[in-house]
């Protein structure tokens, strides 16, 4: 069974992988665009991964909007 220390990190590079082959469109574009982040509610560390996904998964401008 895969563990959070292996799952994260494959979904923050699926998640980069599918705005850089474009899927998110234009609602990737200028400084008001689509957030990507990962999340899960029920763990004990969600706001850290919130954070941690949103700083690899967005420019850095984004990030400080967000």
């Amino acid at each position: 069974m895969a563990t959070k220390a292996q799952v994260y990190p494959s979904v923050i590079e699926a998640l980069g992988r599918l705005d850089g082959e474009g899927l998110f469109g234009r609602y990737r574009e200028g400084l008001l665009n689509a957030v990507l982040f990962i999340t899960a509610p029920d763990a004990d560390d969600t706001e850290t991964m919130e954070d941690r996904s949103a700083r690899l998964l967005n420019r850095p401008e984004v990030c400080r909007i967000y």
